[in-house]
This record gives C-alpha cells, sequence and structure tokens, in this order.
C-alpha cells in the first residue's frame, strides 16, 4: 500500500477503533504483534499486542466519558503517517492520581505510525499531558 492508503487507514482506525471503540475491528487496522511506545520515556509502559492495546482504549473511554478524538492533519511518506488530534471527553475516574472531577477536558497531541503490508505495525504517541495535567488541577 501506498502513502494514501495508509494515511487513509490512519483516519479510519481513529475514527472506528479509538472513537467507536470498536476493539472487534482493530486487526483490520492493527498488526496483531503491535507496539505502542509512549512518546515520553518513562510516560508509559509500551504496548504490545491487540489485547493489550484494546484494554487501554478500553479504559481511556472509562476515564474521558465520551471520549472523542478529532483529525486535524494527516501527513504521509514512505510507511510512516503522522496524524495530529485533539481529544475531548469528561474526566470521568481516577487518573494519573486525579480523582474524577466530572469537568470536561481538551488536550492535543500526535501519533506517528509505521505501517507494514497496510496495517499499523508501529505507533509513537505523543500527547500534551502538561495541558491535561493543568485541567485536572484547577
Amino acid at each position: 500500500m501506498g502513502a494514501a492508503e495508509n494515511k487513509s487507514v490512519a483516519r479510519d482506525f481513529n475514527e472506528v477503533c479509538l472513537n467507536g471503540p470498536h476493539l472487534d475491528r482493530l486487526g483490520d487496522f492493527v498488526a496483531r504483534d503491535v507496539i505502542v511506545h509512549a512518546g515520553t520515556p518513562a510516560e508509559a509502559a509500551e504496548i504490545r499486542g491487540i489485547s493489550e492495546l484494546a484494554d487501554v482504549v478500553r479504559r481511556t473511554h472509562e476515564v474521558l466519558a465520551g471520549y472523542c478524538v478529532t483529525v486535524l492533519d494527516v501527513v504521509a511518506e514512505g510507511d510512516r503517517v503522522l496524524v495530529r488530534w485533539t481529544v475531548e471527553g469528561t474526566h470521568a475516574s481516577e487518573w494519573f492520581g486525579f480523582p474524577a472531577t466530572h469537568r470536561p477536558v481538551r488536550f492535543g497531541g500526535m501519533d506517528l505510525y509505521r505501517f507494514d503490508r497496510g496495517l499499523i505495525r508501529e505507533w509513537w504517541r505523543n500527547e500534551d499531558h502538561l495541558y491535561l495535567l493543568q485541567q485536572l488541577e484547577d
């Protein structure tokens, strides 16, 4: 697959699996042995495989009720696709040591995906946690 097809898969993955969340469709977009690297070293453990990824997405939807990612930009070159996004939701349960505030939060970030045979094989995630934490503290 080329860059245009990979861009389409990245957009669809965000809409179907992250927003859905239709976790039963992860295999349509992500390799079974996918590795998700935290954008900030020592921020979080690597996520390995579809099962772990599904658990993280499920937990994210519990923590941020009404979780919605909006894709702002998608850029591709070769086997890499970069997606710039924002997320909105309501802080509904404990997160980063903060009890639920039940307040709306919004933050942004970027994901870099490496594709192999039309599937996301590796994923580097970088989120603006400082801005998020400021919203949880206020």
